[in-house]
């Protein structure tokens, strides 16, 4: 088993290491995804090494991408290891105590680590950061700007935003519009930089499209258009469409939705929709919370197990709002009233 949906509970067992867990050949991770479960660890009196925690790809719920953990009274494990761990140093919902070393003291607040923090500036208008390529801090994980309570006209360039972007800079807050004549602001030579307005008349060789892009029912013809795309700034709506994938968006690589009434990515109703991945999406900044919005495409998903393992096939930052999977299934646990007895002798032993 190299994936699991649901609660991982290790509680009052003799296990001395949690290295049973299969990771997957191809990337090394072992997936989890407990949107509605939490992780627990108690109560092993021999446990000692939990070092499996670093290759979890651990998914929690949407709107906080953030899994519930627990790690408490196991008189032989020293945590001091799992707050070195980079995962785990701005984790908010990681509960340590009663161990034989606990390290919740060393843990880093995730509110105080800024590499920039821009708040309660009431007369602030723009960035000012044009010419920025780079951002290095003592703390080389911390990558997360906050923008909040500027002026309301406060806004970010092109150039501003394509940086952002390509060094993955993630947001807390962020209380900006793109700026005026925005698509006409950059200074990068040789770049295609279109305004979309329609499909059928977008020209064929754009590489940086500004607007909110449709593919709808009467598009099909023009898809062509967007395979050049590698950078959207706005948003993306697929709609009604007879579309069996999306090879066309093949080179998209960033998306900058500064709406916060649109989904970054919307994905819906599109019947025969056999295959929704962007295999290049690098990086997402978005001001709605729920960056993807995937619903009622019919073909999409064989199971409801598959449904809700599809988040992981976005490997960027982007959270994703599934409205296709049944929620009322989705109970899995690793505790005593779900699985076999074989299975509850493995954990519980």
């Amino acid at each position: 088993m190299t994936n699991l949906i649901g609660s991982l509970k290790v509680e009052n067992s003799n296990f001395k290491s949690l290295s049973f867990f299969t990771k997957k050949k191809d990337d090394g991770v072992f997936d989890l995804v407990c949107e509605i479960g939490e992780i627990s660890i108690q109560n092993n009196p021999k446990l000692e090494d939990v070092s499996i925690l670093e290759d979890f790809g651990i998914w929690g719920d949407s709107s906080l991408d953030e899994c519930p953990i627990r790690i408490q009274n196991n008189s032989k494990l020293d945590t001091s290891k799992i707050c070195e761990m980079e995962r785990f140093q701005e984790w908010i919902s990681l509960s340590i105590s009663g161990n034989f070393k606990d390290c919740v003291e060393k843990r880093k607040k995730f509110k105080e680590n800024y590499v920039i923090d821009l708040s309660n500036n009431s007369e602030m208008t723009h960035f000012g950061l044009e010419r920025m390529h780079e951002i290095y801090t003592a703390q080389s994980d911390v990558t997360t700007i906050n923008l909040e309570n500027l002026h309301p006209e406060f806004c970010l360039t092109f150039d501003e935003v394509f940086i952002l972007l390509t060094l993955k800079i993630k947001f807390r807050n962020i209380h900006a519009k793109f700026c005026e004549n925005f698509e006409s602001t950059n200074k990068k030579k040789g770049l295609k930089v279109c305004k979309f307005d329609q499909m059928e008349i977008l020209e064929f060789d754009c590489e940086f499209l500004f607007g909110n892009v449709v593919v709808d029912t009467y598009n099909g013809r023009h898809l062509s258009n967007l395979y050049n795309v590698m950078v959207i700034f706005g948003s993306l709506k697929i709609q009604y469409t007879k579309l069996e994938g999306l090879s066309f968006l093949n080179n998209l690589r960033y998306i900058a939705n500064l709406n916060e009434s649109h989904p970054t990515i919307f994905i819906r109703s599109n019947r025969y929709l056999k295959q929704a991945k962007l295999p290049n999406l690098e990086h997402v900044i978005s001001k709605n919370q729920d960056s993807v919005v995937i619903s009622d495409n019919a073909e999409l998903f064989s199971n409801n197990q598959e449904c809700l393992m599809y988040r992981i096939t976005y490997k960027t930052n982007l959270k994703v709002k599934n409205e296709q999977c049944d929620r009322s299934i989705y109970k899995t646990s690793l505790s005593a009233s779900n699985f076999s007895p074989f299975l509850l002798f493995f954990l519980y032993f």
